[in-house]
């Protein structure tokens, strides 16, 4: 193969990421500019070729990235990872001698979501190699959006100790070591070796330390249990894959500080990988007595045997159905004989704001704590209407995307797994079946082979996945036909582009305004006259936060009803029930006819809302609760409103 060098970087996008680079690490900028000069790091091009870069050793040409083999190398580094399930058990990737480029952009994609608590370390002794390596491709938007950090130079010894101390990676529970791929050099294997042996030395040495900090302040704490929550530390995850969940959880912890709590807040951003263990750092710098957190347990505080002895409070609220969250993956030190999820939430005080998910917990033996409705977050805050989102009526939700497990699969074998799921979807649909049961429904349509020779393997998909998958295209099915349903009104559809893409054709596809940011949320509700709710079918008795937020501004709800939804609110209450996307229509048309009464049931819903229904309401129900659970010396379950609803399976019909 004939190479024509080309030394000229500037044919390249070098000059973008050098950009993003100084954006996250201005130190490594310079020692990537200064290595230029004595780089032993070529560029090439073949005719008709994808350029490549070539490393000169002993004059041989060890390849970087090979010339034409991109796309066939990325496809083969995926399936090795997904393999060897290293992308399912980590949550630290070292890279070492692997270039920049393909590979480790390859690896940022696998991580996407729902693999999301993850960090990555490339370490490059020799800044010329990561110089080579990021001149091909144009990779600004992935270096300032994944958690990766760069140790390079001769000094990466120290730089990534350094790193280590300040970024408290030595709390990682499980490092991944990948080096280049074989193909390319200079990557001998006892070069890599070398570097592993060192890094995990250093990793080792830390995590001694760090835990010797957890044993001393254990020790120190064993005798004396808190007996009531005085200091209670929280984690604010602002990352995007956490957006809603701080949504949720932000507005509570103002609610416990309002009623005179001592709050700490550990704070996660996109800038920084947070290991597991991290948050038992930041909870023992804090010396609080109590933790709280939404949907996910505190499991790297609690699950480490270390972190067990130290006496704590701890609350756990599900804003979402139990049984989606409850898949974990088992450390060395859990009871194989157990189930997971039973040890991870032991004796958390769990809060649900679904009381019908009360019995998938019985059924394990657990007892929760309590019902925790949802409130409002928006009801003292001057909200002013905006022309761009006044209109009579709007929806602001999203069309859930299902393809996302089966990316990586076989196009056939992911279009048979999409088949089934959107057959048991129009079922469910159809039958207003509840999940995770949904009434014997693979008993009644098993998954074809296919599905479930992935589900055997373990990869990326499970009967839980599956199950969730299912019950996301009933409510895509629902959800498409209410909006249909409205089409020709005064409607504002807000909401991901998926929307344009499944009402294509369809007049209501004229209704639809893009995604609204969280902060202008307020705006739209105050701005339509009436607000649609389309609830998930995995709520059996619940609301969702955007009843609360809406009846707080004084604006009135139609939602699509689920049996016991009236307890929170009656009907007229600042809300009124559905069940058909026609009787969607008919509400809609009775309420623009009738004015007053639309105002005056508005305005019942709020003064429901600054009496009962506020973020110190609720964290006060929590004080409270936990509190007397602390007195009993035992579990016991404190029913909201005296109201304990049967185990409903279906989806009943609205209120008359």
């Amino acid at each position: 193969m004939k190479c024509v060098p080309l030394r000229n970087s500037g044919l390249f996008p070098m000059a973008s990421n050098l950009a993003a680079f100084r954006d996250r690490n201005p130190a490594l900028v310079e020692r990537l500019q200064a290595s230029r000069a004595q780089s032993p790091v070529e560029l090439a091009l073949v005719e008709g070729a994808s350029p490549g870069a070539f490393y000169l050793h002993d004059q041989r040409k060890c390849w970087i990235h090979q010339i034409g083999a991109a796309q066939s190398e990325s496809v083969n580094f995926r399936k090795d990872l997904i393999a060897g399930q290293a992308v399912f058990f980590c949550d630290l990737y070292i890279l070492i001698r692997f270039g920049l480029g393909l590979h480790w952009l390859t690896l940022v994609k696998t991580l996407r979501p729902p693999i999301s608590a993850y960090g990555i370390i490339v370490v490059e002794p020799e800044p010329s190699w990561l110089l080579a390596a990021s001149c091909l491709f144009d990779l600004s938007v992935p270096i300032h959006q994944t958690n990766t950090f760069w140790v390079a130079g001769a000094d990466w010894q120290e730089q990534f100790t350094a790193l280590i101390e300040r970024e408290f990676l030595h709390g990682c529970g499980q490092a991944a070591f990948l080096p280049g791929h074989p193909l390319y050099g200079p990557i001998q294997k006892e070069q890599f070796e070398i570097v592993r042996q060192t890094v995990e030395k250093i990793l080792s040495i830390k995590r001694v330390s760090f835990f010797q900090v957890v044993q001393d302040y254990a020790n120190s704490r064993k005798h004396r249990p808190p007996q009531s929550v005085g200091r209670l530390w929280a984690l604010a995850d602002r990352r995007s894959t956490n957006r809603v969940l701080y949504q949720v959880t932000e507005p509570l912890l103002q609610g416990f500080e309002r009623i005179g709590v001592d709050i700490r807040r550990g704070h996660r951003d996109e800038s920084r990988y947070f290991p597991p263990l991290l948050s038992l750092h930041e909870f023992i710098d804090n010396e609080a007595d109590s933790f709280f957190s939404v949907n996910v347990p505190f499991g790297e505080i609690m699950s480490h045997p270390l972190a067990a002895q130290i006496p704590a409070i701890k609350m756990l609220w599900y804003v979402d159905h139990p049984y989606y969250w409850s898949e974990f993956p088992r450390q060395k030190w859990d009871d194989p004989s157990r189930d997971i999820f039973v040890q991870r939430i032991t004796d958390h005080h769990l809060f649900l704001y679904d009381p019908g998910d009360r019995f998938f917990l019985l059924e394990k033996g657990i007892v929760p704590a309590g019902y925790l409705p949802h409130y409002s977050a928006f009801h003292d805050v001057p909200v002013e209407e905006c022309p761009e989102y006044r209109c009579d009526v709007s929806f602001i939700g999203s069309l859930f995307k299902l393809d996302s497990p089966f990316l990586d699969f076989p196009p056939e074998q992911a279009t048979a797994c999409l088949d089934y799921i959107a057959c048991m979807g129009e079922i469910v649909y159809r039958e207003g079946l509840i999940p995770p049961y949904f009434d014997g429904l693979f008993e009644r349509n098993p998954p074809p082979p296919v599905l479930e020779e992935f589900i055997r393997r373990g990869w990326a998909v499970n009967r839980t996945t599956i199950s969730k998958l299912i019950y996301l295209d009933a409510d895509n099915r629902y959800r498409l036909d209410c909006v249909k349903a409205l089409a020709g009104l005064d409607f504002k559809l807000f909401g991901d582009e998926f929307w344009q893409n499944e009402l294509r054709g369809h007049p209501a596809s004229r209704s639809w305004q893009g995604r609204v940011p969280f902060d202008r949320l307020p705006s739209v509700y105050k701005s339509s006259r009436i607000n649609v709710n389309l609830a998930s079918r995995q709520l059996k008795t619940a609301h969702n936060n955007r009843t609360f937020n809406i009846i707080g501004l004084g604006r009135l709800v139609l939602s699509n009803y689920f049996e016991g939804m009236e307890h929170v609110f009656e009907q007229g209450n600042g809300i009124d029930y559905f069940s058909t996307p026609e009787q969607l229509r008919e509400k809609v048309e009775y309420y623009l006819a009738h004015p007053e009464e639309r105002e005056i049931c508005a305005a019942r819903g709020r003064e429901s809302i600054l009496k009962e229904h506020k973020p110190e309401d609720r964290a006060r129900f929590v004080l409270e609760t936990v509190q007397v659970r602390l007195s009993a010396h035992e579990p016991c379950y404190r029913a909201w409103r005296n109201w304990n609803p049967q185990d409903y399976r279906r989806i009943q019909p609205p209120l008359r």
